[in-house]
């Protein structure tokens, strides 16, 4: 979240990651990318975004990475290539890998979202 009146500059950045993530890039969304899930402005003085899990980086993983997840992270970044995005900051922090025990988890959050009343609000 960032305080509208604090940052102007990372509140442009923040307002261009959502346009791409809406136009270029909306169907490599969960394939190759986070799903952006919500964003908005909250009283007039905060710009949100809420993205789905994205996993471990490959920072965090160091040479436990799969040859499958490395040509994976490579597909993921020709295809955003492929439509005119330029990354800007690729380094092993930024590229992530999304698990199983990952998904697990996810699973156990909406559980827990469901016994305590909150199904559906997990969009």
């Amino acid at each position: 979240m960032v305080d509208l009146y604090k940052n102007e500059y990372l509140i442009t950045e923040m307002l261009n990651e959502i346009k791409i993530y809406l136009r270029p890039l909306m169907d490599i969304q969960e394939i190759y990318i986070p799903k952006l899930l919500k964003f908005g402005v909250l009283h007039e003085a905060f710009v949100f975004i809420f993205m789905s899990l994205a996993g471990r980086s490959f920072a965090e993983l160091e040479n436990n990475i799969t040859k499958e997840e490395k040509q994976l992270a490579i597909e993921g970044l020709q295809a955003i290539h492929a439509r005119g995005v330029v990354h800007g900051d690729v380094r092993l922090e930024n590229i992530m890998v999304k698990r199983e025990e990952l998904t697990d988890l996810n699973k156990e959050l909406i559980e827990l979202k469901r016994l305590l009343g909150m199904a559906g609000h997990n969009k």
